[in-house]
């Protein structure tokens, strides 16, 4: 029987509908109290609706373990920390000892919780749902015997990946990446792209690889990773060498200057609009350095092959026929990526790329990269790569350390 805690509940609402599972009453009054805070997110209270409305509609599936006086005595034993997840926690041991002694496994998506239930002896797992280690592949080392069945029967998905999931065979030195592209296990070609800036990229590594492919059959590609993986790089030569082929009529930078929700303008402008975009924020940094210099990005803006616009300027525009890239997205909450989405044609390629989802910042309400996987994950015109590998320099490979 699966226990599950109140993150868990907010991730799993979609899936938890005839199932049977138990909850703490402490979850019960943290759904409420997420419903009904003024500091908690449009996402949080939504999600928190839904679960009240599955455990209402599920109810007869449903264990509720209520604080009494004997799990009470259980976590004042354990000396378990004196908030809700102590609770919970002891609420599970009690249910374990009481009513399935062999057969509870507690579901959490909180690390620290599941630390205190392993010293507890308690079974756990995150939920199915839980996505801070999503990558958009999977690697495996294949025996001898699984690689011929591998090949033998690619139309069988072995592997479980959701579409447009790639699988990297470590232990093939060539040919070792593919993709489950709903009916089948397909070969992802090695390739490399020509640019005038950049000459001939080509993939560093099979991650990059697979980051190549995504980004040349999908309609949006999600790259995140750490600083040096080539997130932002290589959709920027995509863009470059698109734009010379003529599929695109320009490259198209949307930044977070701020949330789009009570955006602020940007002031005083001293000197023309695109100068202070230019300089007044870090988006001039990133053309700058990928590009060469500002000159060349000045140039490229004035020959209309590259515009740039802040996120609070993007509501109300429309896009078009463009190689749009979502920089430094990890600070974009959902409701701006969404209207960022919204405000591109069909002919467009979008591009998100921000940093590690964990090191999003605190202060945004709604993680957005985050709450794209959620929605985006297996559509057959979507693709997500986690870049792993730093390769700009050896003491910023250092410098994730701290």
């Amino acid at each position: 029987m699966e226990f599950y805690d109140t993150c868990a509940l907010l991730n799993s609402y979609d899936s938890l509908q005839g199932k049977k599972f138990v909850i703490s009453e402490i979850s019960l009054k943290e759904l409420e109290e997420i419903k009904s805070s003024r500091s908690k997110d449009e996402e949080a209270k939504f999600k928190a609706r839904q679960v009240s409305k599955v455990l209402l509609e599920n109810v007869e599936n449903v264990d509720i373990v209520r604080f009494t006086e004997g799990v009470s005595k259980l976590w004042k034993i354990n000396e378990l920390a004196d908030n809700n997840d102590g609770k919970i926690l002891a609420s599970v041991l009690w249910y374990s000892i009481y009513f399935k002694p062999d057969n509870v496994v507690f579901v959490c998506d909180d690390v620290c919780c599941r630390l205190n239930a392993v010293k507890l002896g308690i079974e756990n797992k995150g939920s199915e749902n839980h996505l801070e280690d999503y990558r958009g592949y999977l690697e495996v080392v294949m025996t001898e015997s699984e690689m011929a069945a591998f090949f033998q029967n690619p139309y069988k998905n072995t592997y479980k990946l959701s579409v447009n999931e790639y699988l990297i065979i470590d232990n093939l030195k060539k040919d070792n990446v593919y993709k489950w592209n709903g009916v089948l296990y397909e070969k992802v070609d090695f390739q490399s792209w020509k640019s005038e800036t950049w000459g001939c990229v080509k993939p560093r590594d099979s991650v990059q690889q697979c980051a190549f492919d995504s980004i040349m059959n999908n309609k949006i590609t999600l790259l995140f990773g750490r600083a040096g993986s080539g997130k932002t790089l290589i959709p920027m030569v995509f863009a470059e060498t698109a734009l010379k082929k003529g599929i695109y009529d320009k490259e198209t930078f949307i930044y977070s200057y701020d949330v789009l929700k009570g955006s602020k303008d940007l002031g005083y402008e001293k000197g023309d609009h695109t100068t202070k975009l230019l300089n007044y924020g870090a988006i001039g940094n990133i053309l700058s350095t990928k590009f060469g210099d500002m000159v060349e990005v000045e140039r490229k803006i004035d020959d209309g092959v590259l515009q740039i616009f802040p996120t609070a300027y993007i509501r109300g525009m429309s896009i078009c026929k463009s190689v749009v890239i979502i920089t430094e997205a990890q600070n974009l909450d959902s409701y701006t990526l969404k209207t960022i989405i919204q405000r591109c044609e069909d002919d467009c390629k979008i591009i998100i790329e921000g940093d590690m989802i964990e090191q999003a910042d605190t202060n945004v309400t709604m993680r957005g990269m985050r709450r794209f996987i959620e929605v985006f994950k297996g559509q057959d015109f979507v693709g997500i790569v986690k870049l792993r590998e730093n390769y700009r320099s050896a003491y910023g490979e250092l410098a994730d350390r701290m």
